[in-house]
């Protein structure tokens, strides 16, 4: 996070944990008496990243405006760590509009100054930059309670990695928060881009065509974590981006492969054939029914000319607009907006018949063409078949196999695992629109992301002298254009390998291969260890919901989310289960539980009712557990995986803690706050086992000894004083 952090002569104490990426050190204002020394840190109040980037050429500009809460003049430095393994090409800097020379040092003289700051203030925070270039530069005045704003731009190379340029901002692991941040990446390549994905955040990806794009961000009051983001241009209808991590001696590895048409040509885009399935029973009268006719309305106009399409309307009974699968000519347009416009909502909800004359029309579907279907619902089954498991089996009979359903759960008095098993059976995405949302909107939104079909029915395989396994999701969806499908996996062995990807693109099998690179080592990417185990904590969560709980499957999630950091008001409640499980049969002090310490019987009870809320058939909180699941289980950020963040607080009344905000995630492993340090989520599993811990005192000679001849550790030791960790197969306990 960008911050100014100031080593004050005032009488503060000691310093809490901070991390940083923008420091200033002022110098102590006089006269003043000999203070105790400490870190102390000035409020962000906004931040804004622009980046250009022209082919493998990027040029950033941050704009930050800080506050200065005390009633003296400060003066001081303020340090820029550069970008890991980058040449700078330029750097120019502004304080107050004002051009000011900033001294560019390199990694060597940057990280003497790193540490010669840790042995004065006993602040470890800026450890996590010793391998990285430094920009300096003198700050005076800072007047008192008053804003500075300093401005920044430099360009460099972005690296390249088999036609996959990755950017990078490197804020640190801080759970400080900034009060505005937004960041915005123009991206302009001469060769067509294809996959474009972020690891690190939740973005929004807006192309310009096959060979421009933006991609934005912006979140308010929360931590700013590092951000990173990946690109891929080639001129393939379809690509391949790999990434993967592995420790040194570990027997399996993480990976990840991005797949991606991009901006597709038309001709590689599928003609489909859809039918609009609308719930008009009485409770959907009102407001409702006008939105999600004006939704379907929308829709119909979006069809291309090749594409066909059917409306059904059911309440008591069901019925469809044309006989058959009517193509998407303006004339059937018309009919079908005026047919959808003139519905009224009365009578009961029969689901079996809606499907059942829904699927006569994929009779006509002999060419191998895409088949959607769009259910919309407000409710439950209450006439034909109402039970879950009889319905999914009349529905199947319909034959159902090869379509694709897309349910679109409007409020909440419905029945969501019905339509989870649903969309899961089908490789289908379910949808839930709230009371207070626009129906309209969000499904004119979802509507023209699957709307262009590329690849459909997609299969893979990887041959070569590499075994995969453990890889998320288990069935493939569709490949729809200006998407990404992100597959991640576990790896054992090293070396070449070759991803097979076949499908139907037009209603024609095609193949596809891509050459692949396992290696023994890699730590670049430590994001993908968190969010495999998302994917697999999703997968796991959605399994106990749907098909029930079992000893496996529970212990399974709690190890997951231990020791990726997996904290969601469902994953949390199973862990505090565990612990106390545990703490009563003597195997771990209550004072080394992870959460139980934290919580009060208020918040155990809280969480307690969500989860048995989450794995019911229906009502408010099995709809949002099956919105988070899906999320969870479709995950391709860091963002994304915090589902349910806003539920996770704990602590009496005034004193709320956020759980999520307590854990910080270092090569690949999760690390939470505890009894005033930071402590691996498997430490009372190696306490438990007996196993050996290096113990290090903070500041001697032996903890710079560690940092000497194990630099990499620096990532846990700029955690604090007091830090618990394991690293390439060894545990560490750093002490005060």
């Amino acid at each position: 996070m960008k911050k100014l952090l100031l080593l004050l002569t005032l009488l503060l104490g000691s310093a809490p944990f901070l991390f940083s990426q923008i420091i200033i050190i002022p110098e102590p204002p006089r006269p003043v008496p000999r203070p105790t020394p400490g870190l102390f840190e000035l409020e962000l109040r906004k931040l804004n990243v622009d980046v250009d980037i022209v082919d493998r050429n990027a040029t950033t500009t941050l704009d930050q405006v800080f506050f200065n809460p005390t009633a003296q003049q400060l003066q001081g430095y303020y340090l820029f760590p550069l970008p890991k393994d980058v040449i700078v090409q330029q750097f120019s800097m502004y304080i107050d509009g004002k051009e000011v020379k900033a001294e560019l040092l390199d990694a060597k003289k940057a990280k003497e100054i790193y540490e010669d700051i840790v042995r004065r203030y006993l602040d470890p925070a800026l450890l996590e930059y010793g391998e990285q270039g430094l920009a300096r530069m003198r700050v005076f005045p800072i007047q008192p309670n008053s804003e500075v704003r300093i401005k920044l731009t430099y360009q460099h190379f972005l690296p390249e990695d088999s036609r996959t340029l990755a950017y990078s901002l490197p804020f640190s692991n801080t759970q400080q928060k900034v009060k505005e941040a937004a960041i915005r990446v123009r991206i302009k390549s001469s060769a067509p881009l294809k996959a474009i994905y972020s690891p690190t955040h939740a973005v929004e990806v807006h192309r310009k065509g096959d060979a421009e794009a933006t991609v934005g961000m912006e979140q308010e009051n929360s931590p700013m974590a590092a951000f990173q983001l990946f690109f891929q241009t080639g001129r393939d209808v379809l690509d391949a981006s790999l990434l993967t991590f592995r420790e040194s001696g570990e027997p399996k590895g993480f990976f990840s492969v991005n797949l991606s048409p991009g901006f597709a040509d038309q001709k590689a885009i599928a003609e489909k054939d859809v039918v609009f399935i609308l719930d008009a029973s009485g409770s959907m009268a009102g407001d409702k029914m006008e939105q999600a006719k004006r939704a379907i309305q929308f829709c119909i106009e979006q069809l291309a000319p090749g594409d066909r399409f059917n409306v059904v309307r059911f309440s008591t009974e069901a019925g469809s607009l044309f006989d058959e699968l009517a193509e998407a000519k303006p004339v059937n347009k018309t009919k079908a907006s005026a047919y959808v416009k003139d519905m009224d909502a009365i009578g009961g909800t029969n689901v079996e018949e809606a499907f059942q004359i829904a699927l006569r029309s994929k009779e006509q579907n002999t060419s191998g063409r895409p088949f959607f279907l769009l259910f919309f619902t407000d409710g439950k089954p209450t006439i034909g078949e109402t039970q879950i498991d009889p319905l999914l089996k009349r529905i199947d009979s319909f034959g159902i196999q090869g379509t694709r359903v897309f349910t679109i759960g409007i409020g909440t008095e419905l029945n969501a695992q019905l339509l989870d098993r649903l969309t899961e059976q089908t490789r289908g995405y379910r949808m839930y629109v709230g009371a207070t949302e626009d129906l309209e909107q969000k499904v004119s939104d979802f509507y023209l992301k699957i709307a262009y079909p590329v690849l459909t029915d997609v299969e893979w395989s990887i041959d070569g002298g590499v075994k995969t396994s453990e890889v998320y999701p288990k069935k493939l969806p569709d490949l729809f254009r200006g998407e990404t499908l992100a597959l991640f996996g576990r790896y054992e062995g090293e070396g070449k390998a070759r991803l097979k990807l076949s499908g139907k693109m037009n209603g024609n099998r095609v193949d596809y291969a891509f050459d692949l690179d396992l290696p023994r080592e890699d730590t670049r990417y430590d994001f993908l260890p968190p969010l495999w185990g998302a994917r697999a904590v999703g997968y796991l969560l959605e399994e106990i919901r749907l098909r029930g709980e079992s000893k496996e499957l529970v212990d399974e999630v709690v190890r997951l989310s231990k020791k990726y950091g997996i904290l969601t008001p469902y994953t949390s409640f199973l862990i505090l289960e565990d612990e106390a499980l545990l703490i009563g049969q003597n195997q771990i002090r209550r004072d080394d539980a992870l959460f139980s310490p934290r919580m009060t019987e208020a918040d155990h009870k809280r969480q307690s009712m969500e989860y048995h809320d989450a794995i019911s058939e229906e009502g408010a909180g099995s709809v949002r557990a099956s919105d988070e699941f899906q999320r969870l289980n479709q995950s391709t950020n860091l963002a994304d995986a915090q589902v349910g963040k806003s539920r996770m607080q704990y602590g009496e009344p005034g004193e709320a803690h956020n759980l999520a905000d307590e854990v910080v995630r270092v090569q690949g492993r999760a690390l939470y706050r505890n009894n005033g340090g930071w402590q691996d989520g498997e430490w009372t599993d190696a306490v438990q086992n007996k196993l050996r811990i290096n113990r290090v005192q903070f500041n001697s000679t032996a903890y710079y000894q560690l940092l000497e001849n194990q630099p990499e550790t620096a990532q846990f030791l700029s955690l604090g004083q007091n830090v618990r960790f394991y690293w390439k197969g060894e545990w560490w306990e750093v002490y005060l």
